[in-house]
């Protein structure tokens, strides 16, 4: 059973790298805790590193034993405490103060390979996640990760040419059927999509998915990738649902449709709140459309002397691809302020 009291990291390892047969990476932690220990690529790699690694506890840094790891994977995945591929896994360590952890190569041909821990249970610890490189149709860079406990990933590529990828998500213990999830560009505030083509930093929330992979969807050429990260606990996206954030403000004054919230390709418009005002000297009912459909509506009285606030707890939201539209049903003088965000 995983320990989801706070761990703590007692001291770092000289080195993180393993890159030949027994070279390791050392910690001394808390002891009757849980942790989290990464093997990830070395930052711009093109192939996995050929060896074995073994998880080890020791109690006083010099006799040492095999300990189990969880990989946060598959749903059949199985403890294990050996690999020799890059992952991620959950390691309980005994009681009795303070505890050494190391990941050593115990076998090794070629290549090299970091390992990285991390402690569970604290808010927003962030964990280096592994990826496999590869630019082939279909491949899969990231995951499948459990994303159980995780709010957001984000991922760094520095080079990327004729290669596309997409993030998706899927609650199918068979991973048979995975959905997109959006990603935003945490350099451009504001820009989200649906794939990944151009060199940045890019952002995604799992919520509401038990597991994640980063998919080539296009082959390509070129693929850099500097590593993941992902972060526990509370998000610092400025929804949790994840979508840019977007508000209006103008004057209606004809009957005709107004684009609010101009459609986006293969996601929705979502309203949150609204402020309306009629300063003309004729009452008017207002509408808030799904393109040509109306979602919400209401009768706005003639000289409002101050405008009204209305908070949807429920947003009102478009179909996908679709303008989020407003109305009124008498030429009048109606001031709209409008917020809202975007989401899948």
């Amino acid at each position: 059973m995983v320990n989801v009291n706070p761990a703590r990291v007692i001291s770092q390892p000289a080195s993180i790298l393993l890159n030949a047969l027994n070279t390791e990476a050392r910690w001394e932690v808390e002891g009757g805790m849980t942790y989290v220990l990464s093997l990830v690529n070395q930052p711009g790699a093109t192939a996995q590193f050929v060896g074995t690694v073994s998880f080890e506890v020791s109690t006083d840094g010099a006799t040492w034993t095999a300990v189990k790891a969880l990989p946060l994977s598959t749903p059949t995945a199985q403890a294990v405490s050996t690999t020799t591929l890059a992952g991620i896994w959950l390691i309980d360590v005994p009681n009795g103060g303070s505890v050494f952890i190391r990941a050593r190569m115990s076998a090794f041909t070629s290549g090299s390979v970091n390992a990285l821990i991390a402690t569970y249970g604290l808010p927003a610890a962030s964990v280096s996640l592994p990826w496999s490189y590869t630019v082939a149709l279909n491949g899969v860079l990231l995951g499948p990760l459990d994303a159980s406990g995780i709010s957001e990933i984000d991922i760094q590529i520095s080079a990327i040419t004729t290669t596309v990828l997409t993030v998706e998500g899927t609650n199918d213990p068979t991973l048979a059927t995975w959905d997109t999830i959006p990603v935003q560009d945490v350099k451009v505030p504001g820009l989200i999509g649906l794939t990944i083509s151009t060199a940045s930093t890019y952002r995604f929330s799992p919520a509401g998915y038990h597991w994640v992979r980063v998919r080539v969807s296009t082959a390509g050429t070129v693929l850099t990738v500097q590593g993941a990260v992902a972060r526990l606990g509370q998000a610092t996206l400025p929804d949790y649902r994840f979508g840019a954030t977007w508000d209006y403000n103008g004057t209606i004054i004809v009957t005709t449709d107004t684009v609010i919230k101009a459609a986006a390709v293969g996601l929705r418009n979502c309203m949150t709140s609204l402020q309306l005002q009629n300063t003309g000297a004729a009452a008017t009912t207002f509408v808030v459309k799904d393109g040509a459909t109306v979602k919400w509506q209401c009768q706005l009285p003639a000289s409002m002397a101050t405008p009204i606030d209305i908070e949807f707890i429920t947003p009102i939201k478009s179909t996908a691809n679709t303008a989020l539209n407003i109305a009124c049903g008498a030429v009048s003088s109606v001031f709209v302020n409008a917020q809202g965000y975007v989401s899948p």
